[in-house]
């Protein structure tokens, strides 16, 4: 089979944080930059993965009925939706996937999320998943959550699956309820803004993610306690 390339781009949030994950408000807008995938069907039951680190060619190999375990590297994403695929039923064979990415990692422009969205799209057209695109973003999320560790919401893989040029994403989370708002429409941003990259890296972590998770559970808490939520 022919080789097959998908994009998935990062993100930026323009209202709402750790407020996906407490039934909240969120806006974001999906942006140019992203990650592209290219890549095909294996015959053998391996799972090749490759991407660049500079000049550097970093690679990795498993069989796919191997048990696939967290290391912490960057292959975790792509085995992740792997992983959430088998346990949704979808099992899918041997493919090879390299990864190009112009979007930096570590700047909460939501990376991870591109690799994951990249990489169910470019299963979705190997072995022709049939599956509405908030079912894909919620195999994405739980990839992160459930094997790369990660407790983040759905905002991430949302925006990177049904982001569009000049469109902000508005998702409801408590009302599972969401649409893209053109950028000359006045909306809850009230004006047009300029989205730009400051070159800040954010060093986000899982142990950092964990504890804003849990301050935010608990603030969701007690405003429904109050009746504000």
């Amino acid at each position: 089979m022919s080789s097959i390339t998908c994009f998935a781009p990062g993100r930026v949030e323009i209202l709402g944080n750790h407020t996906d994950y407490n039934e909240g408000f969120v806006l974001s807008a999906s942006l140019p930059y992203g990650i592209r995938v290219t890549g095909s069907k294996r015959d053998d039951g391996t799972i090749r993965l490759s991407t660049h680190m500079g000049s550097e060619l970093l690679q990795h190999e498993v069989s796919v009925a191997a048990p696939f375990v967290r290391s912490g590297e960057w292959y975790d994403y792509p085995l992740g939706v792997v992983a959430a695929l088998r346990e949704a039923g979808i099992n899918v064979g041997g493919f090879h996937a390299e990864f190009v990415a112009d979007l930096p990692s570590g700047a909460g422009l939501s990376s991870s999320a591109a690799m994951e969205v990249s990489t169910i799209m470019l299963l979705e057209k190997l072995h022709h998943i049939a599956l509405p695109g908030i079912e894909l973003a919620k195999l994405c999320r739980r990839a992160e959550n459930e094997f790369v560790g990660m407790q983040c919401g759905i905002l991430d893989q949302v925006s990177s699956l049904f982001g569009k040029q000049d469109h902000a994403i508005f998702l409801d989370c408590n009302h599972r309820f969401g649409e893209r708002v053109h950028r000359g429409r006045r909306c809850l941003v009230g004006r047009r803004r300029r989205l730009g990259f400051l070159g800040v890296c954010l060093g986000l972590g899982v142990l950092w993610n964990q504890s804003h998770a849990a301050d935010g559970t608990v603030a969701g808490m007690i405003l429904m306690d109050l009746g504000m939520h």
